[in-house]
C-alpha cells in the first residue's frame, strides 16, 4: 500500500528549522494551500511542497496453527 502526503513547509530567515502548514493527500489543494501560505506568512523566506511517499507491506507472515494443521 502506497501512501501520498502532501506537505506545504515554511521557513523565516535565520530559522535553521522548517515549519509546517498543513498537509493532505491531493496535490491541487496543497497547490492552493502553497499559495495562500505565499500571501499570509509574510516572515517567510522560503515555502515549499514536500511530498512524501510511504510504502508499506507484508513481506512475510506466518501463525501459529495455520501451517501445522
Amino acid at each position: 500500500m502506497i501512501k501520498i502526503n502532501n506537505i506545504v513547509e515554511y521557513k523565516r530567515a535565520g530559522d535553521p528549522e522548517w515549519r509546517f502548514v498543513s498537509g493532505g493527500s491531493d496535490y491541487e489543494k496543497a497547490l492552493e494551500r502553497f499559495e495562500d501560505a505565499k500571501k499570509t506568512i509574510t516572515d517567510a523566506a522560503e515555502i515549499r511542497i514536500r511530498v512524501k511517499v510511504t510504502q508499506s507491506q507484508i513481506a512475510e507472515e506466518w501463525r501459529r496453527g495455520e501451517a501445522d494443521a
